[in-house]
């Protein structure tokens, strides 16, 4: 990129610093987004010739592979100690790239010596923040509490994870789960701080219940979590509101399958090929929907009605447990010119039951009319037939 003035406003900000590496001060970049440390071989032959190097071609039990398929030009990999601000970091793997990858005056230092260091300061026994902060001049100093902070954020969202929690109703009253069917619920997760951006395996509770809980992966919402309450009897069952129904455990993301996985690979003996895959199929146009059970149409008519379900699959729900929703039906309420009461309730006056009433027939008739006498079920409350489809409205 060539200079000018907007080149500052595009390229981020690189921290310099300068730590020892091998016996040797070598300036880097603090990468607090990046796991590993990486050196160019330009850096490497300039700077760490003398430490003994293992080849690519020696590691025969490793190849990377990026994300788009192409091969990640790595030369070799050298076990190195590092010594920061007086605090020793012994033998932290470096991975030397080739000339172009990376530029070429500073290496990358990553997380494996930042977070390293940062323990030693701050949880271990070493000298402390302040002797550090002695040692490094004002600049270098700033870009490392900047970095430090980093990790303090990272090992404090690890200590705040809480452990199994136990799940209810999240409503007073019992609830009713008709027979041989599932019913979708909300529970309320019991004690422990829950960030709303934490995902959570729900699996149900030890103890011998006439009813079952679906696992489940949820996400929490303000203390909140879905629920699966399946009854495999042929008679309805109360479900009680203050007694534990499941436990739910945190999940890390990168223990939620992604868009990407990591594949291993065995191309001979002795040699392992890491690389980079999706797991999502592309999105496409679906599988032909069954036509539902339907009299008196034509087989035109028939074809129409194919046609329409297939363009609005959206709509429908793949199977029993795809309780989605969508925004391709929505349909408008009119409540006239008078303004929404804000009270919780008021009752109606004998002298207001006929304005009422035709308000309320108003409203039904606004309501969307199918052109076709078509069944459906309420999705997650009553039991399914094979082939039947739920709608799904917002």
């Amino acid at each position: 990129m060539e200079e000018g003035p907007g080149r500052s406003a595009v390229l981020g900000r690189c921290p310099h610093v300068e730590v020892e590496v091998g016996g040797v001060n070598v300036p880097c970049l603090l990468d607090t987004g990046s796991q590993v440390t990486l050196f160019t071989e330009g850096f490497y032959q300039r700077w760490l010739k003398n430490q003994p190097l293992q080849e690519a071609g020696v590691l025969e039990w490793l190849e990377l592979k990026g994300a788009n398929g192409l091969d990640i030009p790595f030369i070799g990999y050298v076990m190195l100690d590092f010594v920061v601000g007086g605090v020793d970091i012994p033998r932290k793997g470096v991975l030397i790239v080739r000339d172009g990858c990376v530029g070429a005056e500073y290496g990358v230092l990553g997380m494996n010596v930042i977070m390293h260091c940062w323990r030693e300061l701050f949880q271990g026994e070493g000298r402390g923040a302040l002797t550090f902060s002695v040692s490094q001049h004002s600049r270098a100093r700033r870009e490392w509490e900047k970095a430090f902070a980093v990790c303090r954020r990272i090992s404090s969202r690890a200590s705040a994870i809480p452990g199994p929690l136990r799940v209810r109703l999240d409503r007073r009253e019992k609830v009713i789960v008709p027979p041989n069917s599932e019913f979708l619920c909300w529970g309320r997760v019991v004690g422990g701080p829950w960030d709303s951006e934490m995902a959570g395996l729900v699996e149900a509770v030890e103890e011998p219940a006439d009813w079952c809980v679906g696992r489940s992966l949820v996400r929490v919402q303000e203390g909140k979590v879905p629920l699966r309450l399946v009854n495999v009897h042929p008679y309805p069952i109360h479900v009680p509101s203050r007694r534990p129904l499941a436990i739910i455990s945190v999940i890390e993301p990168s223990q939620v399958q992604g868009g990407w996985d990591m594949v291993l690979r065995a191309p001979r003996p002795g040699m392992v090929e890491v690389g980079v895959c999706t797991v999502q199929a592309p999105a496409g146009e679906g599988q032909p929907l069954t036509l539902p059970e339907v009299e008196g149409l034509a087989p035109l008519e028939k074809q129409q009605l194919q046609a329409l379900l297939q363009r609005w699959s959206g709509v429908f729900a793949a199977h029993e447990e795809d309780f989605g929703c969508t925004d391709a039906v929505l349909h408008h309420i009119p409540t006239g010119t008078a303004p929404p009461s804000r009270e919780r309730y008021r009752p109606v006056p004998p002298s207001l039951y006929p304005e009422l009433r035709s308000l309320l027939k108003g409203m039904l008739n606004t309501f969307p009319q199918p052109a076709v006498r078509l069944k459906a079920g309420v999705e997650g409350a009553w039991p399914g037939e094979r082939g039947r489809r739920y709608l799904r409205l917002s």
